[in-house]
């Protein structure tokens, strides 16, 4: 909400802040990253791709990094649409030509895609998954527009067969110039490296993973008297949908007891149901079509073994989703599979109908042998494995490191496609490569004279009275194409240039495409003096830009007190609208304390609730802020109002902050409070964790002179931190009802 781009043709502000060991990705991290995810494949489609992205975002955005989505339009879901935590999706209006691909010229992408990066911010591409254009051309874009850019390969591709060439060929070019690439496994890393020719220092292997509070075994679900087996696929060619018709006739002629639930949606689903009606397999065939991800757990509890037929597979998903759910894996031995689970969680069949025959005939014997793990034990274990904020950190020490890095110029790139990706292929691109440049002057051209004219562009830069220099159209074009010469000074804190501008008539009150003004840009900044001029000239102390935010809100956003109070001074609204960014939950997310207590200090309510991240206390919980929940708890915060049903101590058990919980338990937080999910603190503990211990250890009853102090602070009220010193008691007495 609220970033900025610095404009010019150099590095974006968040790549000179990374320090980068050369050959490692151990970084520094000393700012938060503007990441644009980018794929084909988002909800309301289901698949790895889809979770995959979906599940890293919030993770980064739980790390404190702005991240947008961009995808196409799904029927009438077009437009922006906001998903859990503010995560921020563009379905764009664009054709899908094939299995959710959308088609390409790549040049009618450039001006949706261009508007978006600017509009947000965007320092970091991050495109998904070879099959999707649209990755594709967000790419080649961002190269053009000099943005750091990282892709994730999600599949593995043969060699031999014609499209497989032709992917290969398109990767090579892709792929040539960018800065990281990430593989979901090692086979999938090797295969990568060899079909687009990478270095393969510039190629990591993060893997996927899996919510285990989100996939939890429920034997009480299934039905011991009848052997299940799930599956839950897309049902098309590569993920084995023809030997699964091969595999479910033969195993219902020999095991009467045996029936098969089958979720998923695709052009094959026609095979399973002429299978199903050529054997009368109706009442033990059960095909539940397309599932949404929050489906897909209340399917796989109902089965004993999970089988995958996938011919090829980089990172199977669906297995370790299947493992944390207790069932036993059977799948076929392909791409990066083996690199999954451990031998005693998964039986690896040849993707052949007679072997997965045989790997289902055995877990069949070893589940009616007693010889399977109980379901709770595999969860236990599988949990252990994959979680999405290990690949979220890991995930981050990429970007750090891109950020560090330069952007190849464009004669730089050009050699490279030509050098790359031979005398054919490369020409080809290098001139589209010229082309995208030259259409890329030209719409940032078209929006500056739309939003300023080519006569009120040349305005003075420098302020020297007897030598004035002249910001020009022409060097407009390498800036931010709607911010004026007025933005850059009150970002910049250039005071001189900033108080020339406004003498010389330039509205203080211009806004970008974005609605981002002057003041917001001093204020997160830091420019206290250009903030008050700005002020003074009648800027609107209470302007919103299109994300919500306020000039209050950057000024808690960068921790200046002293623009934090000559806003409030000049009459900005400290209290705000539910649906706006709200200045306090900033400045405590930040953990900017001195703006926070000037905030309560003019009246805001210390319990407002925001529906992404709960009351101010339990935003201090969740990132940690000590101090911050410190003064809340003294200034009279309500101990148990979190985020609706979850508290703030559920917020300290999740983040694993021993000293919060203890500080919260001594406030009077209620240990039994139970979750959307009927979990109390406890349950999100981890196992024999200090957290776990602190909790047991204050589950008994409270002292009675803890008992005491709770009654007093209640019966005295919100303001007991001041009205305790009216009542003239002894000094050793009032330091313990303030907790001294």
């Amino acid at each position: 909400m609220a970033y900025r781009g610095r404009g010019g043709r150099g590095q974006p502000s968040s790549a000179s802040l990374s320090r980068v060991i050369p050959g490692s990705l151990h970084t520094f991290r000393t700012c938060a990253h503007n990441i644009c995810m980018v794929s084909d494949f988002f909800y309301p489609n289901m698949g790895g791709v889809e979770s995959h992205i979906y599940q890293l975002s919030q993770c980064l955005i739980e790390r404190g990094h702005k991240v947008i989505i961009v995808t196409h339009a799904y029927g009438n879901r077009k437009g922006i649409r906001y998903l859990t935590n503010g995560l921020k999706v563009y379905y764009l209006p664009l054709k899908v030509m094939y299995n959710q691909s959308t088609a390409t010229t790549l040049f009618h992408s450039l001006p949706l895609l261009r508007y978006i990066f600017v509009r947000e911010r965007v320092t970091i591409i991050h495109s998904h998954s070879s099959f999707s254009a649209m990755a594709h051309d967000a790419l080649f874009h961002a190269k053009t527009m000099g943005l750091q850019t990282v892709f994730t390969d999600h599949s593995l591709f043969g060699f031999a067969d014609v499209s497989s060439v032709l992917t290969n060929k398109l990767l090579t070019v892709s792929l040539c110039d960018t800065n990281h690439i990430i593989c979901v496994s090692y086979t999938s890393k090797e295969n990568t490296v060899l079909r687009a020719a990478l270095n393969p220092e510039i190629v990591s292997v993060i893997p996927n993973a899996v919510d285990p509070t989100d996939f939890t075994p429920d034997p009480f679900r299934r039905h011991d008297s009848i052997i299940t087996i799930v599956v839950v696929s897309r049902l098309v060619y590569r993920k084995g949908t023809d030997l699964l018709s091969g595999i479910i006739p033969e195993l219902c002629q020999k095991y009467p007891d045996l029936k098969f639930i089958i979720g998923g949606e695709g052009p094959k689903r026609i095979i399973l149901e002429e299978v199903r009606e050529r054997y009368q397999l109706h009442d033990r065939v059960r095909l539940l079509g397309a599932l949404e991800h929050k489906d897909v757990r209340n399917v796989l509890v109902q089965g004993h073994i999970f089988l995958n037929t996938s011919l090829t597979e980089a990172f199977c998903m669906a297995i370790v989703e299947a493992a944390s759910c207790g069932l036993q894996v059977v799948s076929t031995r392909v791409g990066g599979i083996p690199e999954v689970l451990p031998e005693n969680l998964i039986i690896l069949c040849e993707p052949s109908v007679k072997s997965l025959c045989e790997g289902l005939e055995k877990a069949i014997f070893q589940l009616k042998s007693g010889a399977l793990p109980p379901p709770e034990n595999i969860h236990n274990i599988v949990k252990t494995f994959y979680t999405w904020r290990n690949v979220a950190e890991r995930t981050e020490k990429v970007y750090d490191r891109v950020a560090g890095e330069a952007v190849l110029p464009m004669d730089k790139r050009l050699d490279r496609l030509i050098s790359h990706c031979g005398p054919v292929t490369g020409y080809i691109f290098a001139l589209l490569a010229v082309f995208n440049f030259l259409f890329l002057i030209f719409l940032r051209w078209n929006i500056l004279c739309f939003n300023h004219g080519i006569a009120s562009s040349i305005v003075p830069l420098f302020p020297d009275p007897n030598k004035p220099v002249f910001f020009t159209s022409l060097e407009l074009l390498y800036c931010w194409a709607d911010r004026s010469p007025l933005h850059e000074a009150a970002a910049q804190g250039r005071l001189l240039a900033l108080k020339t501008l406004i003498a010389q008539g330039v509205n203080v009150n211009l806004v970008t495409i974005n609605r981002v003004s002057s003041l917001h840009e001093a204020c997160l900044g830091g420019h206290v003096a250009c903030a008050k001029a700005l002020l003074e000239n009648g800027a609107h102390v209470n302007g919103v830009t299109v994300h919500g935010a306020t000039p209050l809100f950057n000024a808690c956003c960068s921790g200046s007190a002293a623009c934090v109070n000559v806003l409030l001074e000049f009459g900005a609204k400290a209290q705000l609208e539910v649906h706006l960014a709200s200045p306090i939950h900033e400045a405590v997310k930040r953990g900017n304390r001195e703006c926070m207590e000037i905030l309560l200090a003019n009246n805001v309510n210390i319990d407002q609730e925001v529906p992404h991240l709960g009351t101010p206390l339990y935003a201090a919980c969740t990132y940690q802020r000590l101090d911050c929940v410190k003064k809340l708890l003294e200034l009279g915060a309500n101990v148990n109002h979190g985020q609706w049903l979850d508290t703030p101590l559920h917020a300290a058990a999740k983040q694993n902050s021993v000293e919060i919980i203890h500080l919260l338990i001594d406030y009077g937080a209620n240990l039994k409070c139970k979750n959307a999910q009927g979990q109390s603190a406890l349950d999100l503990a981890a196992p024999k964790s200090s957290v776990e211990q602190a909790l047991l250890l204050r589950e008994g009853p409270p002292a009675l002179s803890q008992l005491c102090r709770l009654c007093v602070r209640k019966c005295l009220g919100r303001n007991c931190h001041k009205t305790i010193h009216k009542l003239y008691l002894p000094d050793p007495l009032e330091k313990f009802l303030l907790y001294q």
